[in-house]
Protein backbone atom coordinates (compact mmCIF):
# COMPACT_ATOMS: atom_id res chain seq x y z
CA UNK A 1 0.00 0.00 0.00
CA UNK A 2 1.50 3.60 -0.65
CA UNK A 3 2.72 5.48 2.09
CA UNK A 4 0.83 8.59 2.58
CA UNK A 5 1.39 11.10 4.93
CA UNK A 6 -1.31 13.08 7.10
CA UNK A 7 -4.17 14.84 5.55
CA UNK A 8 -3.80 18.41 5.33
CA UNK A 9 -6.65 21.00 5.23
CA UNK A 10 -6.54 23.53 1.70
CA UNK A 11 -7.25 27.42 1.91
CA UNK A 12 -11.09 26.05 1.13
CA UNK A 13 -10.96 23.49 3.77
CA UNK A 14 -9.97 26.08 6.08
CA UNK A 15 -12.47 27.94 5.19
CA UNK A 16 -15.89 25.70 5.19
CA UNK A 17 -14.18 24.59 8.66
CA UNK A 18 -14.87 28.18 9.76
CA UNK A 19 -18.01 28.25 8.03
CA UNK A 20 -19.42 25.05 9.96
CA UNK A 21 -18.30 26.30 13.68
CA UNK A 22 -20.63 29.56 13.14
CA UNK A 23 -23.56 27.25 12.16
CA UNK A 24 -23.39 26.52 8.70
CA UNK A 25 -23.24 23.01 7.36
CA UNK A 26 -20.31 20.97 6.01
CA UNK A 27 -21.08 18.66 3.65
CA UNK A 28 -18.66 15.92 2.40
CA UNK A 29 -19.54 14.12 -0.89
CA UNK A 30 -16.84 12.02 -2.10
CA UNK A 31 -13.38 10.82 -2.07
CA UNK A 32 -11.00 11.70 -4.86
CA UNK A 33 -7.91 9.44 -6.13
CA UNK A 34 -5.42 10.42 -8.13
CA UNK A 35 -1.74 10.52 -10.19
CA UNK A 36 -0.55 13.87 -9.82
CA UNK A 37 2.47 15.22 -7.97
CA UNK A 38 2.11 17.34 -5.09
CA UNK A 39 2.28 21.30 -5.74
CA UNK A 40 4.72 23.12 -3.24
CA UNK A 41 1.94 24.74 -1.13
CA UNK A 42 -1.31 22.57 -1.29
CA UNK A 43 -3.14 25.71 0.39
CA UNK A 44 -4.92 27.03 -3.20
CA UNK A 45 -5.73 23.74 -4.82
CA UNK A 46 -9.49 23.16 -5.15
CA UNK A 47 -9.00 19.51 -7.14
CA UNK A 48 -6.74 17.09 -7.26
CA UNK A 49 -3.57 17.57 -9.65
CA UNK A 50 -4.65 14.94 -11.95
CA UNK A 51 -7.84 12.54 -10.56
CA UNK A 52 -8.45 9.21 -11.83
CA UNK A 53 -11.41 7.66 -9.91
CA UNK A 54 -13.72 9.02 -7.27
CA UNK A 55 -15.39 6.83 -4.66
CA UNK A 56 -18.38 7.49 -2.59
CA UNK A 57 -18.09 7.95 1.32
CA UNK A 58 -19.53 4.25 2.82
CA UNK A 59 -19.32 5.72 6.75
CA UNK A 60 -18.05 9.14 8.17
CA UNK A 61 -17.87 9.52 11.76
CA UNK A 62 -16.77 13.07 13.35
CA UNK A 63 -14.97 12.78 16.97
CA UNK A 64 -15.17 15.31 19.57
CA UNK A 65 -11.13 15.91 19.44
CA UNK A 66 -12.36 17.38 15.86
CA UNK A 67 -11.05 14.68 13.51
CA UNK A 68 -13.08 12.78 11.53
CA UNK A 69 -12.97 9.30 10.50
CA UNK A 70 -13.70 8.83 6.52
CA UNK A 71 -14.06 5.14 5.37
CA UNK A 72 -14.31 4.23 1.87
CA UNK A 73 -14.25 1.74 -0.62
CA UNK A 74 -11.22 0.94 -3.71
CA UNK A 75 -11.50 -1.29 -6.26
CA UNK A 76 -10.21 -1.58 -9.74
CA UNK A 77 -13.19 -3.08 -11.09
CA UNK A 78 -14.29 -0.57 -13.38
CA UNK A 79 -11.18 0.93 -13.98
CA UNK A 80 -10.47 1.11 -17.59
CA UNK A 81 -6.86 1.92 -17.50
CA UNK A 82 -4.05 1.83 -14.50
CA UNK A 83 -2.34 5.09 -12.90
CA UNK A 84 0.35 5.32 -9.97
CA UNK A 85 -2.14 5.72 -6.77
CA UNK A 86 -0.43 9.32 -5.39
CA UNK A 87 -3.41 11.19 -3.97
CA UNK A 88 -6.26 11.21 -1.74
CA UNK A 89 -8.25 13.93 -1.81
CA UNK A 90 -11.71 14.89 0.60
CA UNK A 91 -14.45 17.25 -1.49
CA UNK A 92 -17.05 18.90 0.39
CA UNK A 93 -19.87 21.35 -1.03
CA UNK A 94 -19.30 25.16 -0.05
CA UNK A 95 -22.56 26.13 1.13
CA UNK A 96 -22.63 29.29 -0.34
CA UNK A 97 -22.07 28.60 -4.09
CA UNK A 98 -22.96 24.80 -3.80
CA UNK A 99 -19.75 24.10 -5.82
CA UNK A 100 -17.59 20.83 -4.87
CA UNK A 101 -14.35 21.77 -3.46
CA UNK A 102 -11.09 19.87 -2.19
CA UNK A 103 -11.23 20.54 1.26
CA UNK A 104 -8.70 18.09 2.96
CA UNK A 105 -5.68 16.54 0.79
CA UNK A 106 -2.67 14.07 0.82
CA UNK A 107 -0.31 12.97 -1.46
CA UNK A 108 2.45 9.65 -1.35
CA UNK A 109 5.24 11.38 -3.67
CA UNK A 110 7.35 8.43 -4.16
CA UNK A 111 5.86 6.22 -2.01
CA UNK A 112 2.99 5.12 -3.99
CA UNK A 113 1.36 2.04 -5.92
CA UNK A 114 0.23 1.00 -8.91
CA UNK A 115 -3.29 1.08 -9.38
CA UNK A 116 -4.23 -1.90 -12.14
CA UNK A 117 -6.48 -1.55 -14.69
CA UNK A 118 -9.73 -3.90 -14.07
CA UNK A 119 -10.15 -7.05 -16.04
CA UNK A 120 -6.80 -8.38 -15.32
CA UNK A 121 -4.72 -10.75 -12.97
CA UNK A 122 -4.66 -8.58 -10.12
CA UNK A 123 -7.47 -7.25 -8.66
CA UNK A 124 -7.40 -4.39 -6.50
CA UNK A 125 -10.26 -4.33 -3.67
CA UNK A 126 -9.59 -2.77 -0.21
CA UNK A 127 -11.39 -0.49 2.53
CA UNK A 128 -9.61 2.69 3.37
CA UNK A 129 -10.29 4.89 6.84
CA UNK A 130 -9.19 8.32 6.45
CA UNK A 131 -8.71 10.30 9.65
CA UNK A 132 -9.31 14.06 8.35
CA UNK A 133 -8.65 17.34 10.62
CA UNK A 134 -12.27 18.90 10.56
CA UNK A 135 -13.51 20.92 13.66
CA UNK A 136 -15.64 19.54 16.93
CA UNK A 137 -19.02 20.86 16.01
CA UNK A 138 -22.08 19.02 15.09
CA UNK A 139 -22.09 20.51 11.58
CA UNK A 140 -20.01 18.41 9.59
CA UNK A 141 -22.08 15.46 7.68
CA UNK A 142 -21.49 13.41 4.65
CA UNK A 143 -23.26 11.87 1.96
CA UNK A 144 -23.51 8.26 2.99
CA UNK A 145 -24.15 6.98 -1.14
CA UNK A 146 -21.49 4.12 -1.32
CA UNK A 147 -23.48 0.87 -2.69
CA UNK A 148 -20.58 -1.56 -2.69
CA UNK A 149 -21.81 -3.50 -5.91
CA UNK A 150 -21.37 -7.38 -5.93
CA UNK A 151 -18.74 -8.52 -7.75
CA UNK A 152 -19.55 -10.62 -11.47
CA UNK A 153 -20.27 -14.25 -11.89
CA UNK A 154 -21.36 -16.75 -9.42
CA UNK A 155 -23.16 -20.14 -10.17
CA UNK A 156 -26.55 -21.39 -8.80
CA UNK A 157 -25.40 -22.91 -5.65
CA UNK A 158 -22.50 -20.63 -5.17
CA UNK A 159 -21.77 -18.53 -1.92
CA UNK A 160 -20.66 -14.81 -1.59
CA UNK A 161 -17.92 -14.66 0.85
CA UNK A 162 -16.31 -11.77 1.91
CA UNK A 163 -12.62 -12.53 3.42
CA UNK A 164 -10.86 -11.18 6.63
CA UNK A 165 -9.24 -8.55 4.04
CA UNK A 166 -13.02 -7.24 3.02
CA UNK A 167 -12.55 -9.20 -0.42
CA UNK A 168 -15.68 -10.47 -1.58
CA UNK A 169 -15.99 -13.19 -4.25
CA UNK A 170 -18.23 -16.06 -5.34
CA UNK A 171 -16.99 -19.56 -4.71
CA UNK A 172 -18.70 -23.36 -4.65
CA UNK A 173 -20.78 -23.89 -1.28
CA UNK A 174 -18.40 -25.35 1.41
CA UNK A 175 -18.59 -26.63 5.10
CA UNK A 176 -17.23 -22.88 6.14
CA UNK A 177 -14.08 -21.53 6.86
CA UNK A 178 -12.19 -19.00 9.44
CA UNK A 179 -12.09 -16.34 6.26
CA UNK A 180 -15.31 -16.89 5.41
CA UNK A 181 -17.32 -14.33 7.68
CA UNK A 182 -20.42 -14.02 4.97
CA UNK A 183 -22.28 -15.94 2.64
CA UNK A 184 -24.75 -15.31 0.22
CA UNK A 185 -26.55 -17.97 -2.35
CA UNK A 186 -26.41 -17.17 -5.79
CA UNK A 187 -29.57 -17.87 -7.55
CA UNK A 188 -27.99 -17.13 -10.83
CA UNK A 189 -24.86 -16.25 -13.00
CA UNK A 190 -25.90 -12.49 -13.25
CA UNK A 191 -29.06 -11.76 -11.28
CA UNK A 192 -27.56 -9.07 -9.07
CA UNK A 193 -31.40 -8.17 -8.03
CA UNK A 194 -31.94 -12.01 -7.25
CA UNK A 195 -28.83 -12.20 -5.41
CA UNK A 196 -30.00 -8.95 -3.02
CA UNK A 197 -33.31 -10.44 -2.17
CA UNK A 198 -31.62 -13.38 -1.48
CA UNK A 199 -29.80 -11.76 1.43
CA UNK A 200 -33.58 -9.78 2.45
CA UNK A 201 -34.79 -13.12 2.96
CA UNK A 202 -32.40 -14.77 4.39
CA UNK A 203 -33.63 -15.44 8.23
CA UNK A 204 -30.22 -16.65 9.67
CA UNK A 205 -28.30 -13.39 9.20
CA UNK A 206 -24.94 -12.80 11.96
CA UNK A 207 -24.34 -8.85 12.48
CA UNK A 208 -21.80 -9.27 9.53
CA UNK A 209 -24.72 -10.35 7.43
CA UNK A 210 -26.11 -7.54 8.25
CA UNK A 211 -23.58 -5.41 7.68
CA UNK A 212 -23.37 -6.32 4.10
CA UNK A 213 -27.39 -5.85 3.91
CA UNK A 214 -26.54 -2.41 4.83
CA UNK A 215 -23.82 -1.98 1.88
CA UNK A 216 -25.80 -3.70 -0.78
CA UNK A 217 -29.32 -1.67 0.26
CA UNK A 218 -27.88 1.93 0.95
CA UNK A 219 -29.70 3.32 -1.83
Amino acid sequence: MADFNSMRLTAAGYRLRAAAEIGQTLQITRIGLGAGDAPDDISGLTALVDERQSAEVETFEARDDGTGLIRFYLSNAELARGYPFKEIGVYALDPDTGEELLIDYTNAGSHYDTIPAGGGSTVVEQVIDLITIISPTDNITAQLTSHRGLPPGGNPGDVLTISVHNTMSWAPAKGGGTDDLVALLALTTADVKNKTRALQQESRLSPLDQALYLVLNAD
